[in-house]
């Protein structure tokens, strides 16, 4: 490779992801453009058992903390992949997870929830899951359990591709830049995306919500 490439992730990334990135010729600038803050006063609802939507590492760091205050959870509807893992590892209750939150919707509107559902979200929860739920008419208890907060930065140089993983990221990015047209962005989901289109001349998106197929789709875009 005569030139090596270099790109910005809007957020720290795991050190195998990183050590990956090097291993194909990839230089990495972590920069991260949001803070995840866990709310130091949760409030829980009274319940007996209730099932829990759960579409975040971050809730999902938030819950280990109280823990001994949750009623048991019969279902759980998670978001595929590092979240999954992580309430697989947490809890013993019945798990459905998917990609998109979007589908965890129409699960559970085929559901038809018996316990209270609660959904554990952060302050600037997306509304596909409130409006869904609304739509089909079934109850649940927002429970913000963590801030997200932008951390906006002026760049100073430009990157042949910049990585996104959440929409709030896209928002604070833009505040005090611009994304040249022939850079290319790369998004971990269709939310993501969408939130880029405005600002992004060209759009990758990973097949998966995950980081290590925002790795992957940067690998097979650049053919490394």
């Amino acid at each position: 490779m005569s030139k090596k490439i270099r790109i910005l992730s809007t957020k720290l990334l795991r050190e195998s992801t990183m050590n990956q990135f090097a291993e194909a010729g990839v230089e990495v600038v972590a920069k991260p453009f949001i803070r995840i803050a866990i709310s130091g006063n949760i409030s829980l609802p009274p319940a007996e058992k209730a099932d829990a939507i759960i579409t975040s590492v971050n809730a999902l760091e938030a819950l280990a903390g109280i823990r001994h205050l949750l009623p048991p959870f019969q279902t759980i509807y998670c978001i595929s992949g590092r979240t999954e893992a992580g309430v697989r590892e947490t809890f013993d209750a019945r798990i459905i997870a998917r990609p998109y939150a979007s589908e965890l919707v129409a699960i559970i509107l085929d559901a038809t929830p018996v316990y209270p559902l609660w959904f554990f979200k952060g302050n600037k929860a997306l509304p596909t899951i409130p409006e869904g739920l609304k739509k089909g008419g079934i109850p649940y208890h927002p429970i913000e359990v963590y801030q997200n907060t932008a951390i906006p930065h002026v760049l100073r140089e430009d990157f042949e591709a910049i990585l996104f993983f959440s929409p709030t990221a896209v928002e604070s990015f833009i505040q005090n830049n611009i994304i040249p047209d022939n850079t290319i962005t790369f998004a971990i989901g269709k939310t993501t995306a969408r939130a880029l289109a405005p600002y992004a001349k060209q759009v990758v998106i990973s097949e998966t919500p995950t980081e290590a197929s925002v790795l992957k789709a940067v690998v097979n875009y650049f053919k490394l």
